[in-house]
């Protein structure tokens, strides 16, 4: 592939990799202020949550009737919250995340 199409191609891969990488840190962040404050025994960030960044298809920052926060979105739609709890599946309950005006999705 050359010319336009690679570089759309290649900018949609770099993209998504800053975005996987921003889940990784977020994941990470809220699990070393738990595993601080004495609140997990959990070794890792997967140990913590129970499932991998690689999982995460979707974040939100807002969760309507809750406020702000961070949620996770996995492949197979169940939703966790920051620490790790399961969070209601209805898409519609929460905003999407977003990074220069684009949703934060990874499908």
């Amino acid at each position: 592939m050359t010319g336009p199409a690679r570089h759309g191609s290649s900018a949609i891969i770099e993209r998504r990799l800053e975005i996987r990488r921003m889940i990784r840190n977020t994941m990470r962040a809220h699990f070393v202020v738990m595993r601080t404050m004495g609140r997990t025994r959990a070794r890792t960030t997967e140990g913590f949550y129970g499932f991998l960044p690689v999982d995460v298809v979707e974040m939100f920052f807002y969760k309507h009737g809750f406020g702000r926060g961070v949620w996770y979105r996995l492949k197979d739609g169940r939703i966790f919250d920051a620490l790790g709890k399961p969070s209601r599946r209805h898409r519609a309950c929460y905003i999407p995340a977003r990074i220069d005006g684009q949703i934060i999705n990874i499908e």
